[in-house]
């Protein structure tokens, strides 16, 4: 298909159906620090990467407090 070519409604509410059919999404809140210095992002890419041992993939911005709170003492929860 072309930019220039029209798509009925029909077929935009079928494509549109399909397409939403196959997104999955979530949303995460991921938090780190000690009592008052908490800190936390809400993320939409947490996947788990492994049952035994534990251990979860997140998707945090470097530049992002809860970023630097994670690697200042090495938790989250």
């Amino acid at each position: 298909m072309t930019l220039t070519e029209r798509i009925l409604p029909d077929e935009t509410r079928i494509s549109l159906k399909f397409a939403m059919r196959h997104l999955a999404g979530a949303v995460s809140v991921v938090t780190a620090g000690i009592g008052d210095e908490r800190t936390g992002a809400t993320i939409t890419t947490a996947h788990s990467l492994s049952v035994e041992p534990e251990v979860m993939v997140v998707s945090i911005n470097l530049s992002s407090s809860t970023w630097a709170a994670i690697t200042g003492i090495g938790t989250s929860a």
